[in-house]
């Protein structure tokens, strides 16, 4: 499996992005009640691919701190914790309508 992470040079919001693709494709792969939400993840972090590696490059650059885009490293880590959960979830499990709204705010904070 190639991580996502290793295109960014190892920047921090490289290797978040990188843990958080993986862990969405993973997901996407096991039967689970919220596939549909989980491909539409998928699809937009392939698209957000480009603009994730020219952030981590400008910022080796310009020698800028992670401090600067720390927020949205921290929304891939909540991510990748909500996916990882909700990837368990049976399409009998009530905690189903939970893990759907947080999901689209996910997919939200991603566009």
């Amino acid at each position: 499996m190639v991580i996502v992470g290793e295109f960014v040079g190892g920047a921090a919001l490289g290797a978040a992005f990188g843990v958080l693709f993986d862990v969405v494709n993973e997901a996407v792969d096991k039967p689970t009640a919220l596939k549909s939400l989980l491909e539409n993840i998928k699809f937009s972090l392939h698209f957000l691919k480009p603009v994730i590696e020219k952030i981590g490059e400008h910022n080796v650059v310009l020698g800028l701190p992670d401090e600067e885009i720390k927020y949205l490293i921290t929304e891939m880590e909540e991510g990748v914790k909500l996916v990882r959960k909700s990837s368990k979830i049976s399409k009998w499990n009530c905690m189903k309508f939970y893990y759907t709204d947080q999901l689209i705010e996910v997919d939200g904070s991603l566009k």
